[in-house]
């Protein structure tokens, strides 16, 4: 199923209507551009889309079961109110979610209901979350990070605040937002942290302090390498007892698996902040191209293992079979490594 709409309440309600009734969501964002959504929809095989009406003009017309979440409402009023019948188990897929392209033509990682609680679950248990704090929401819904930015404060019962898409971009517009909702958790990519320092730094005295004057407890930083400079500039410019953690992982992944929370005293002995242990059930192997692994101290690639990982690229088998190899630390069948 589809999920393409503007960044709303309607969009999560959507996006949680579909894994709850057992349906696999593959998330379209309205901003990308027609060519990448048309290679998505064919390679992922879509048959419904969850969508709106003022998107239609975009011609996904390839798919023929068309729901429409802000005019189909006096049809979807009418439906039962219980709970929905199925037979899921932990090993039925969740979601797809397409990796950028980067590297080529993107590729669809297929992740089970399974994989996706043990990271809401990890994260959430790491990460001290509770019922008491806010989470700003600015991820993308094509982006992994958007489902831990949704469903790790949902699942504890925390307050969710949705970032327009004008919003997520602007840092002036995120300091409002963290002001105004007693955010506690702000929650972005380690370039967009540099904005906001950089904002910080250069907005006159009295409007800093406003700002500086909130509730936010924990800056989590993923989606790339953290430069030591921003923490350090952060604590330097800003007197607060914010917790400051780098987190890594992949597309395959399903999102972060290794978090650091960032030592006070943290100094420039490395350019790059590091990556930190694995959350609960993942193994994390530095291996050299003969999957052997390397000594302390030298080069190796990252080989990911454990619940963590997706099952697979879709429609994608020979990708699969290259990225997703067997485990050779772990007997038991059908264990991989990514």
């Amino acid at each position: 199923i589809g999920i393409y709409q503007e960044r709303s309440i309607e969009m999560i309600v959507g996006l949680l209507g579909i894994l709850k009734s057992g349906g696999v969501y593959v998330p379209l964002d309205p901003v990308y551009p027609q060519s990448r959504l048309q290679t998505v929809i064919q390679n992922s095989r879509i048959h419904v889309l969850l969508t709106q009406d003022n998107l239609l003009e975009r011609n996904l017309n390839t798919i023929s079961n068309i729901v429409l979440i802000d005019k189909n409402w006096p049809i979807i009023s009418k439906q039962q109110k219980k709970n929905t019948a199925n037979n899921l188990s932990a090993e039925n897929l969740s979601h797809v979610i397409y990796t950028s392209g980067s590297t080529g033509t993107p590729k669809g990682a297929m992740v089970a209901h399974g994989s996706l609680f043990n990271n809401v679950q990890s994260l959430s248990d790491r990460l001290g979350i509770s019922s008491d704090d806010v989470y700003l929401q600015t991820a993308s819904i094509a982006f992994t990070s958007s489902l831990r930015q949704l469903l790790v404060p949902l699942s504890v019962g925390a307050t969710v605040v949705l970032a327009t898409a004008e919003q997520r971009k602007d840092p002036l517009a995120i300091f409002d937002l963290i002001k105004k909702y007693d955010v506690t958790i702000l929650d972005t990519v380690a370039t967009f942290w540099e904005n906001l320092t950089h904002a910080l730094t250069h907005m006159g005295t009295g409007l800093k302090n406003h700002y500086l004057v909130n509730k936010l407890r924990l800056i989590l930083s993923s989606g790339g390498e953290l430069p030591s400079r921003v923490p350090i500039q952060w604590r330097t410019h800003f007197d607060q007892n914010t917790c400051l953690v780098n987190m890594y992982g992949q597309t395959e992944t399903i999102g972060n698996i290794l978090v650091y929370q960032i030592p006070g005293q943290h100094n420039l002995k490395t350019e790059i902040v590091p990556l930190g242990p694995p959350l609960d059930n993942i193994d994390v192997y530095l291996m050299d191209e003969l999957m052997n692994p390397v000594e302390e101290g030298s080069e190796g690639e990252i080989c990911i293992g454990g619940p963590n990982i997706a099952r697979g690229y879709i429609n994608q088998p020979e990708m699969t079979a290259e990225k997703f190899v067997p485990n050779p630390f772990d007997n038991t069948p059908g264990s991989r490594l990514y």
